[in-house]
């Protein structure tokens, strides 16, 4: 059994300023293909003579997770308001990978094994401004700024050591996934009932501006292969015959932007209100560094 206590305040300093915060802990079970292996696949583990870049964990314990938020939102004119808040979250007993020695002349030879061992702390400051529709204009801007660091960006991220026998990094560094900025800003114009005349009459355009500061990688040599961008850095499945040129994450992808246009028209039918669009990602047809 285990208690997760949150606790979430809100109250006005005036009639335009809300101060809030939040305090959390968390608890989530570990993925059940972490913690559940055929016989099959555990014969191939305790054999102990073949690359297992997955095994199987036994007794994962939950990771769990602190989190606090303080920040307080201002509205500074009847269209318009501000928010702006700061968090900090520390993660304890991610998996990562171990290699479990046996006795000499056991029958299960030396295999590796998910334990939970390693740490990730997150803190940083997001900001959003909001403007309700004034003279047909509507405006959004978020924009997050965080630092995520911790011992391992996932659970393979030590495997060459282990596999190895060298000893397994436990310095705290930028993790793959973090990104140190990231935003958006939304525009959108757009034509009331009664408003443009016949043709520009409840039609509007609308702009997504977003941006990102790329993602921590290390420069290595060796053969290496790519992954989806969307999950990180190079990948790491077979990382035992690259040599690192740097630190851990010590060099950082370009700048990431986009522009995406959506164009718009409503009208009724029979009584029915439809609308037809036009959409266009990245309009500007950047070429972005993805991995």
């Amino acid at each position: 059994m285990a208690v997760s206590p949150r606790l979430g305040l809100a109250f006005p300093v005036t009639d335009r300023t809300v101060f809030h915060l939040q305090y959390g802990k968390f608890i989530q079970a570990p993925s059940l293909r972490n913690i559940y292996l055929g016989r099959g696949r555990q014969a191939g583990i305790w054999n102990g003579q073949n690359y297992q870049p997955d095994p199987v964990g036994y007794n994962l314990q939950p990771v769990r997770t602190t989190q606090y938020e303080v920040g307080f939102t201002k509205q500074f004119s009847d269209f318009a308001a501000f928010d702006i808040t700061g968090f900090y979250k520390d993660i304890e007993g991610q998996i990562q990978v171990e290699k479990v020695i046996t006795e000499p002349g056991a029958n299960t030879k030396g295999y590796n094994a998910f334990v939970n061992g390693d740490f990730v702390t997150t803190k940083g400051l997001e900001i959003s401004l909001r403007l309700r529709r004034v003279n047909r204009i509507r405006l959004q801007f978020n924009y997050t700024y965080s630092d995520g660091q911790g011992t391992n960006s996932s659970t393979n991220s030590s495997i060459s050591s282990v596999e190895n026998g060298t000893l397994t990094p436990n310095i705290i560094s930028p993790l793959d996934f973090d990104q140190t900025h990231r935003g958006s800003a939304n525009i959108d114009y757009s034509f009331d009932k009664g408003e443009g005349g016949p043709i520009f009459r409840e039609s509007g355009v609308n702009l997504l501006v977003s941006f990102n500061s790329g993602h921590p990688y290390t420069k290595s040599t060796g053969s290496i292969g790519q992954q989806g961008s969307d999950q990180g850095a190079l990948i790491e499945a077979d990382a035992r015959f690259n040599t690192p040129l740097e630190a851990v994450n010590a060099s950082t992808t370009p700048w990431v932007w986009t522009l995406d246009l959506r164009v718009y028209k409503g009208f009724s039918i029979g009584g029915v209100y439809a609308e037809a669009y036009a959409y266009v990602q990245n309009l500007l047809n950047s070429q972005n560094v993805i991995n």
